[in-house]
């Protein structure tokens, strides 16, 4: 009963999509037909179609082959989402993990600002955005988008979550370790051993038995665990 609640809801996302599909695949007379009650102002239903009885490309055709402006368009949003995305990591990933991990005057009052500029409608910072935007001369450029959308505060929230579902207790050893010249791993042996020692790197030796081959193999060397490997027959 669940999966099939689940596959229904499913369903009804994927349905949309699906739609906008196969309606890009639909001719133009094809369209013309369907769209004729929103066109002539008549009052009729629209009846969609699941499935173009003519499918055609004539549409992907028209906007790759002529129409430059697409690409325009295409390549500015690839320019801003990219540009959006690398201020996000360098912004949003640190002030995420500090919220999360570190312990410091004023962090839960910090952060409670933050989620409520999150929640805040886009009508309410609008104007100060704009007064700020133009203050910096970026009016009518892609700052105006890019700006705004790195100092966002919604992708801080969302690594928040993440980085808070960490065990304690792994992220209280990892902070132990200073990389003194004394400190101590655990690895794997071949790791270690055969694809290349790290300058420095020595293999402990335990009551005078050095890990080797053998006394891994015979159990002698006291610190091992099992694994199951699967490798490709021509290896």
């Amino acid at each position: 009963m669940r999966k099939c609640l689940l596959f229904l809801l499913g369903l009804m996302f994927v349905l949309p999509v699906f739609l906008i599909l196969s309606g890009t695949l639909l001719s133009r007379y094809e369209l013309k037909e369907i769209m004729m009650p929103l066109v002539s102002g008549t009052e009729a239903f629209m009846r969609w179609k699941f499935f173009p009885q003519y499918p055609t490309f004539e549409h992907y055709v028209r906007v790759l082959f002529y129409t430059p402006q697409f690409f325009v368009v295409f390549w500015n949003s690839v320019k801003i989402a990219a540009v959006i995305l690398a201020g996000q990591l360098i912004l949003a990933v640190p002030a995420a993990w500090a919220f999360a991990v570190y312990r410091f005057r004023f962090r839960r009052l910090l952060f409670t600002l933050y989620v409520l500029l999150m929640l805040m409608p886009f009508q309410v910072t609008m104007l100060s955005n704009y007064l700020v935007l133009d203050g910096l001369h970026l009016m009518n450029t892609h700052g105006a988008i890019i700006l705004p959308a790195v100092f966002s505060t919604f992708p801080v929230f969302l690594i928040y979550r993440g980085f808070s579902s960490l065990p304690k207790g792994i992220i209280e050893a990892v902070r132990g370790w200073d990389d003194r010249p004394d400190a101590m791993g655990y690895t794997v042996y071949y790791y270690a051993h055969d694809m290349g020692m790290a300058d420095g790197l020595k293999l402990l030796a335990i009551d005078g038995v050095t890990p080797n081959e053998d006394t891994i193999r015979s159990g002698e060397y006291p610190i091992r665990t099992y694994y199951y490997a699967v490798m490709d027959e021509s290896t």
